[in-house]
């Protein structure tokens, strides 16, 4: 809005006026004159209309600030309006009051639309650190604002203010989560802080025990002087233990649609923090207020109740501005709940702040990833890592690299699947292993499952071989009880292992998967094993290596001798991957015994998410759905074909690089002719690309792309095709390949990816 003062400048410029003449003609000091149109004194009625004489205007021309309005013009008077009468002091006043009266209007005639069609929300998609401007007709919200709203017709009192939801706070209660929270503001080991923190755990109510800290400047001042470096993370931490400790407040936070953000309403509050914490959005408040007093008009008699749930019916509109950090925090909770995965929290800095509770410093857990999984993906980890060094003669000091270009997964992660997939779709355990058997021919069956995969599925095995424990981590992860994890175990170990060695050692595996899940000790587990199946778990590293030089050769793929070293491997180590490495290091059938040590570190631990992340490229869709369904992820291939595609499925078809009589030929080729491998075939895509012109190449490569377009029902592994013996190079080839990027049915080389 323009002032009186850039009107009068205007003006001057208008009719060529200087300074000086504007004091002569007006009889004011030129001092003065400079002083009002430089802003360095104020403007007074007097002073305006000897100005507006001397310019020879009306002084309604010259616009005024409202405070100069209001002195010029005296306003009085009383505003009826829906049978609210506003009292008019000013002319101020009835500017506020017309403007309410428009908002009422507009809100009075606002319909919702229908939203967009949402994504779910990933953690990824949550950033702290940034500042939000959602536009709330376009993007689905849930806001809170106090323990009376109401969403969808059910109490949506999910604040940190809020009472009703009790949780453990390392073994301490509180009664609401505001509480925990100035609990680590007051957490130095001292008497005072002690004291104040007895005082929270009393305390009933959120905003009470706000309110009585605030109220105590002395106390304030001496609060942990480090507070705003960690506030964040120790947020997450309370709120993520109410999760953990509180059924009712995790069951509430699940109900939130994973396409729906959360925002803490703090519209109005004038506290420094409150768009830090939570949001603005002034317009829907407005609009609240306008749909609660239409409604109140409608129905004279409406109870609070009715009022409160119709405000809170509208949500879709204006703009919520502000960090939000209370609502990003409550968001990343309900996706982790939902996924049933771990809230990336920041231990290691809450452990650098030693923090205490009641005179006792917190302990947080070890996890020193940002984002960890547990399930069965960790057993596949496993698997995959291992079966570079299955047939190593010396496994390395210090492994580097988890994964390379040998890494492949095996039998063990197929029946690994095959019991997942049994288990979610209620099929018979010997019918599932001995269909995905038949489906993987070439996965590294031991002689004993190869041999009663030639026969019936109706038929047993006695094995003593470790197939059996190697499978088995799904059932831990599955069962509600350990008994219920036992007889699992044996149910689904008897079609191939029914021996008592077989048995024993599927139910132990199975058995610490269960407890490590249920977030008992390694003690507890240690200590079960031993109990209820006669292993002596107490060696120590040295003692292991040991151990397996002793084991016979003809015997070192034993479930009585691997599965026992798998569980120590884990109870040895500090995290999931340096479970994973010691599996290896001991070289007793490296891929089985990191798959068993892998699914119960996972169960304990979590997955740390890079290394899934690595390990997904080497799983084939059909293999990642079931992981997807039982672990409850969205894992998805990226469609890159991996260096070892030979464990495939049998009915996938390879397109290779080869000359015109199809004798010789570049990678893949061997997967496709068996003459010189013991194994089954895989189907073969010939491509001309060794001794032949860059037409007939083109002309091959375009024929299997429209190949691959006519038939969606198949799949297709493309190897490094005229990227060997041809000598084509990449960035003739992978031109050749852009339209096969957009086919869902067909996997490229990660080289031609790239250069596209």
């Amino acid at each position: 809005m323009e002032t009186a003062v850039q009107s009068i400048l205007e003006i001057l410029k208008e009719q060529d006026i200087t300074k000086s003449q504007l004091a002569e003609k007006s009889g004011l000091a030129l001092g003065t004159i400079s002083r009002i149109l430089n802003g360095k004194q104020a403007l007074k009625t007097e002073t305006l209309t000897k100005i507006a004489n001397a310019l020879e205007v009306s002084i309604y021309e010259i616009r005024d600030t409202e405070a100069d309005s209001n002195a010029r013009f005296k306003v009085a008077g009383y505003l009826d309006y829906c049978g609210d009468i506003y009292r008019i002091k000013s002319l101020k006043d009835l500017k506020t009051q017309v403007k309410k009266i428009e908002t009422l209007e507009e809100g009075f005639k606002f319909k919702e639309k229908k939203l967009p069609p949402q994504k779910p929300v990933q953690l990824t998609d949550i950033d702290f650190n940034r500042w939000e401007d959602i536009d709330a007709s376009k993007v689905e919200v849930r806001s809170f604002k106090s323990g009376k709203d109401i969403v969808e017709g059910e109490p949506f009192d999910i604040g940190n203010m809020c009472s009703g939801y009790p949780f453990l706070l390392n073994g301490v209660r509180f009664n609401n989560s505001e509480a925990a929270y100035i609990a680590g503001k007051f957490s130095n080991n001292t008497d005072v802080h002690i004291k104040i923190q007895k005082q929270l755990t009393e305390n009933n109510d959120g905003y009470a025990a706000k309110k009585k800290i605030r109220q105590k400047n002395e106390v304030v001042a001496r609060s942990k002087e480090d507070w705003e470096t960690f506030n964040v993370e120790y947020m997450k931490y309370v709120v993520w233990q109410k999760c953990k400790t509180n059924k009712d407040f995790a069951k509430k936070l699940k109900s939130v649609p994973i396409t729906a953000l959360i925002v803490e309403n703090s519209t109005g509050m004038t506290s420094e923090t409150a768009q830090v914490w939570g949001c603005f959005n002034q317009s829907l408040m407005d609009l609240r207020y306008a749909k609660e007093k239409k409604y109140q008009m409608e129905r004279p008699t409406a109870k609070e109740e009715e009022l409160n749930i119709e405000r809170n019916k509208w949500n879709r509109y204006g703009i919520w501005e502000g960090r939000n950090l209370m609502g990003k925090i409550l968001k990343a909770c309900s996706i982790c709940l939902i996924n049933d995965e771990e809230l990336p929290i920041d231990y290691d800095l809450l452990r650098s702040k030693h923090i205490y509770l009641l005179g006792k410093e917190m302990e947080f857990p070890q996890q020193r990833n940002a984002k960890l999984r547990k399930g069965i993906i960790g057993a596949i980890i496993g698997d995959i890592v291992g079966s570079r060094y299955e047939f190593a003669k010396k496994i390395p000091a210090k492994i580097q690299r988890l994964f390379g270009s040998s890494s492949t997964f095996t039998d063990d992660t197929i029946l690994t699947i095959a019991i997942a997939d049994a288990l979610i779709s209620k099929k018979p355990f010997a019918d599932t292993l001995w269909d995905y058997g038949q489906l993987y021919p070439n996965a590294g069956w031991g002689y004993s499952f190869k041999k009663w995969l030639k026969g019936s599925k109706g038929t047993q095995n006695n094995s003593q071989g470790n197939g059996c424990a190697m499978r088995i981590s799904p059932v831990g992860f599955y069962a509600k009880t350990i008994e219920e994890a036992l007889e699992l175990a044996k149910e689904c170990t008897i079609p191939t292992h029914n021996s008592p060695e077989g048995i024993a050692g599927a139910q132990a595996i199975a058995a610490s998967v269960f407890l490590a899940k249920n977030g008992h000790s390694k003690d507890d587990i240690k200590s079960y094993v031993e109990n209820k199946f006669g292993y002596d778990l107490s060696l120590s590293v040295a003692e292991i290596h040991a151990f397996v030089k002793g084991v016979k050769q003809e015997e070192r793929e034993f479930v009585k001798n691997t599965a026992p070293v798998a569980i120590m491997s884990f109870l040895e180590a500090d995290n999931y991957e340096n479970t994973i490495r010691l599996a290896i290091s001991f070289g007793i059938d490296t891929d089985t015994t990191a798959c068993m040590a892998g699914g119960i570190a996972a169960a304990y631990w979590g997955v740390p998410q890079e290394l899934i992340e690595e390990a997904i490229g080497y799983l084939p869709d059909e293999l990642l759905d079931v992981i997807n369904k039982f672990d409850k992820t969205t894992f998805k291939n990226h469609r890159i074909t991996p260096p070892q595609i030979l464990r495939w499925r049998k009915d996938y078809i390879v397109a290779y690089g080869t000359n015109t009589d199809d004798t010789a030929g570049e990678d893949g080729y061997g997967d496709t002719h068996p003459s010189n491998f013991n194994h089954h075939p895989l189907i073969g895509y010939p491509i001309r690309t060794i001794g032949v012109s860059l037409e007939d190449v083109k002309t091959d490569i375009a024929g299997f792309i429209t190949y691959a377009k006519a038939n969606p029902d198949k799949t297709f592994l493309v190897s490094k095709v005229g990227l060997g013996k041809s000598g084509l190079g990449i960035n003739v080839v992978a031109p050749l390949f852009e339209d096969a990027q957009e086919l869902t049915n067909v996997y490229l080389p990660r080289a031609i990816v790239e250069a596209l």
